[in-house]
């Protein structure tokens, strides 16, 4: 359970994001931008197009913001409080609930004689929809979202009143739900999935229960595996922390042989699929057993379901573990619960410690922030080409070669490339602003431009850049202003800004050449004064070598002449830099 340490961090933290977007909104409401979240956050996933939806003010009829969603013939609408101190909002729910009548009453205009311009329109668009004569009528679902207290048997009546009205259906949110869903948006699980079914080969299904957990055991078929993921999509891997490897990988096409040709053996040679939902109920109508999942994700057997879907028709049945999560296991996130049946499933298969942190919050906001600036980040590992297609125009970033630049700038060359980076290092690097990340990230590949020299090397040469001591790159780059410049001029590859710094980096790529062959020759010397088989040292064994960073930026500061012709160049490099501002 989540204790109350982390309660109140996610609080802050909520309150951090709602006060940023009613900063970036401005003159947005605190109770409208807390609405903007939650739209982004449970129903759209977009906040543009949250905001665009937003009519809450004087005269909103207790509704604050309105969604059409015109593929499944939805109505959203929904209305926000949004308390710093809990209150009870019971009064509110009920008003709220009430408000459905009004939408299926034809003289809804009467009502809306009071309501305010914007909303008036808003609202008179949704009933005409209502009203229509589609053969696949709308429906509407209201969703109340409190960051204050509701009691049970409010909700329960609530919803019942709601749906006395028509095609309606309401959910209420209170805080506990409220936190739950942020911690969810956060780790970039978010808007969930709604209720799916999958149906059961047969009668036989094996349930567990350990105190509030539940776990059901059965068996699918292929097909019903496939149909699933064409419903839900790539949200129904959310909270798994690999993406789709590729058809192309020796696990998958060992997948799809079997599914196609030895299907009868597929239950027995394959670990199955687990998913965990907040909700999970087994339904048999005596001609059908189905397990029906509220929010369910795939968080192991990613690379079987997609398989499967690709894989064509074919006879194999799949084992399926399903786990019911309490809510407030859901709180605690990626950090709780769902982290250890998330771990614990995937240590099997080739999962790097990179891989357990792609859930991470500080990951998902690097990704959407990311995105702002028209960058893919590679958070999940996942087939290239897949990756290429989602980034589409977007510059690429994976995220391996984000942390090594920020290993090599801020612990050192030698720790680039290391399983630290995403255990005990990780705090330490991942905690800084996003055009932080950005410089970094782009000085690393800027300076693997100069030369053709081993990999290896270009993490000493970005190191003794970052900090050359008379006049380092990160003081040039430690302003806001001079950030956005740098990648301005690295987007455009602004050879006024970017030769100097190129330069300075050609000096330390010759004096590195200079130190890995001294350090050769002293390796094979004392490999023959030892007497043991003859062994080259190689450049990239040689630059990884904790003392090689410092060895390569003394030898350059001992030769006077490019000691100076470094400094000159990074002077040169901030002041163009500066110049551009």
């Amino acid at each position: 359970m989540a204790n109350q340490k982390q309660i109140a961090a996610l609080r802050k933290d909520l309150h951090g994001e709602v006060d940023r977007i009613k900063r970036d909104y401005s003159p947005l409401k605190i109770d409208n931008a807390f609405v903007v979240w939650f739209a982004e956050a449970y129903i759209l996933g977009d906040r543009g197009r949250a905001k665009d939806g937003v009519i809450g003010g004087p005269g909103d009829k207790t509704v604050d913001a309105v969604y059409v969603d015109e593929r499944n013939r939805i109505i959203h609408l929904v209305q926000g409080k949004y308390h710093q101190v809990a209150a009870s909002d019971d009064a509110d729910v009920y008003k709220f609930a009430n408000r459905a009548r009004d939408f299926w009453n034809l003289d809804f205009d009467e009502e809306l004689k009071r309501a305010g311009p914007g909303a008036r329109k808003k609202l008179q668009e949704a009933h005409k929809l209502l009203h229509g004569s589609a053969k696949n009528p709308f429906e509407i679902k209201m969703y109340f979202a409190t960051t204050g207290k509701v009691s049970a048997n409010c909700k329960t009546k609530a919803k019942q009143i709601a749906a006395g009205s028509g095609r309606t259906r309401l959910e209420v949110l209170d805080q506990q739900a409220i936190l739950a869903q942020f911690k969810e948006w956060l780790e970039g699980s978010s808007p969930p999935l709604g209720e799916l079914d999958i149906s059961v080969d047969g009668p036989q299904t094996l349930i567990y229960q350990e105190d509030t957990l539940q776990g059901w055991i059965f068996t699918t078929t292929s097909q019903e595996v496939h149909r699933l993921h064409k419903l839900a999509g790539e949200r129904l891997f959310a909270k798994n922390v690999r993406g789709y490897l590729g058809s192309d990988g020796s696990i998958n096409k060992a997948i799809s042989d079997t599914a196609r040709n030895k299907p009868d053996l597929f239950w027995f040679l394959n670990n199955g699929i687990t998913i965990v939902a907040n909700h999970v109920e087994k339904h048999d109508s005596g001609k059908r057993v189905w397990i029906r999942m509220t929010n369910p994700q795939v968080v192991n057997g990613q690379q079987t379901v997609r398989t499967l879907a690709d894989a064509g028709r074919n006879t194999a049945r799949v084992l399926v573990r399903v786990i019911r999560l309490e809510q407030q296991n859901a709180t605690e996130g990626i950090v709780g619960l769902v982290g250890e049946v998330v771990r614990a499933t995937n240590r099997q298969n080739a999962i790097k410690a990179a891989d357990l942190m792609a859930n991470d919050a500080e990951q998902v906001r690097i990704e959407r922030e990311f995105r702002k600036l028209n960058y893919a980040y590679e958070r999940k590992r996942q087939d290239s080409k897949e990756f290429s297609e989602k980034a589409f125009k977007h510059q690429k970033v994976r995220k391996e070669d984000l942390a090594n630049a920020l290993s090599a700038t801020i612990l050192g060359p030698h720790t680039v490339r290391r399983t630290a980076q995403w255990e005990e290092k990780y705090p330490c690097l991942f905690s800084r602003p996003t055009t932080d990340y950005l410089v970094r990230w782009w000085a690393s590949r800027q300076v693997a431009h100069v030369e053709a020299v081993p990999i290896e090397a270009r993490w000493v040469v970005l190191a003794s850049l970052w900090n050359w001591s008379d006049s380092p790159v990160r003081s040039a780059l430690s302003r806001e202003a001079d950030r956005q410049a740098f990648l301005r001029a690295c987007q455009n590859q602004d050879s006024t800004i970017l030769r100097p710094l190129d330069a300075a980096a050609k000096q330390l790529y010759i004096c590195s050449k200079a130190v890995y062959l001294k350090g050769k020759k002293d390796f094979s010397e004392d490999v023959k004064r030892s007497g043991k088989p003859f062994k080259v040292l190689t450049p990239d064994a040689f630059f990884r070598r904790e003392y090689v960073g410092g060895e390569v930026t003394s030898a350059a500061r001992k030769d006077a002449r490019r000691k100076n012709r470094i400094t000159s160049l990074l002077k040169k490099f901030r002041a163009k830099l500066e110049d551009s501002l």
